[in-house]
């Protein structure tokens, strides 16, 4: 058999071409368990009738994150929130210790995809209003990861929040900035960059009430490349306005907040 000797140029893609393959092969979240903590830091300035009066808020929490293989395309998260607490400018928020134990469950494609959120029967309703930022932590991945990498990716969700029946859509795009060590593992570091829209509708304390709002966000992912997500950090600045339709009372608020979540093992 008569083989043929490559050029030099042919030689060279040829070896880079496997090397190439494995760098950007679809990355898969995997099966595990890990324990996070996640801070908030917020300012919040609600203006109403030409008033304008400031509040800060920050919140702590430790949560642990199960993924199980159920199936080839199916991983089950189970979120279980170990500890978690409030402090406002009028003091620490109360009650939040019903939330301690309780657990999120979800279903997620290996890429990230979101197919299903389920709360127990006896679910204590506080918990409502963060399962859905739980089971978002971790990002779809819609391309091979690599260097320079960029996707898009539209969330739209639906919760009750203090009586409200809220539509939020966010927009976001990564982009792979490249590699870093994180907790001495090698991780991919993911910037983001996210615009959304929110509209809601339904009853504040007896009153009915329409609130309309957007939001710029910013942050960094960070994934090992064997599968795990070990932290990340964000900031969003949101304008919103609160409408007490029967009193014809209208509120503007802007939040500014900054979120950091760090893999505690």
């Amino acid at each position: 058999m008569f083989v043929r000797a490559l050029t030099p140029t042919a030689l060279a893609v040829a070896l880079a071409l496997p090397f190439a393959t494995v760098q950007a092969q679809q990355f898969h979240y995997a099966p595990g368990t890990s324990h996070y903590r996640m801070t908030v830091d917020a300012k919040v300035t609600q203006t109403v009738m030409g008033q304008s009066n400031d509040a800060t808020l920050n919140s702590g929490q430790k949560f642990t994150m199960a993924l199980a293989q159920q199936a080839p395309d199916t991983l089950a998260m189970t979120v279980t929130i170990d500890s978690i607490g409030q402090t406002t400018s009028l003091g620490p928020t109360p009650g939040l210790d019903s939330l301690v134990g309780q657990k999120v469950q979800a279903f997620l494609s290996p890429t990230g995809e979101f197919y299903a959120k389920h709360l127990g029967a006896d679910t204590v309703a506080a918990l409502a209003s963060i399962a859905d930022q739980l089971v978002h932590i971790l990002p779809r991945i819609r391309v091979p990861l690599a260097k320079g990498a960029t996707w898009s990716d539209t969330l739209t969700e639906s919760t009750l929040q203090s009586g409200l029946n809220v539509k939020r859509q966010v927009i976001s795009t990564f982009t792979v900035a490249g590699d870093t060590t994180i907790g001495g593992a090698t991780a991919w570091e993911i910037t983001r960059k996210s615009n959304s829209t929110t509209s809601g509708l339904g009853n504040i304390q007896g009153q009915n009430a329409t609130m309309d709002g957007t939001s710029t966000g910013s942050g960094l992912v960070f994934l090992t490349h064997d599968g795990t997500f070990v932290g990340g950090t964000g900031s969003e600045d949101v304008k919103a306005k609160l409408t007490l339709t029967d009193a014809g009372v209208a509120y503007d608020i802007g939040t500014s907040a900054h979120t950091k979540i760090e893999r505690m093992n």
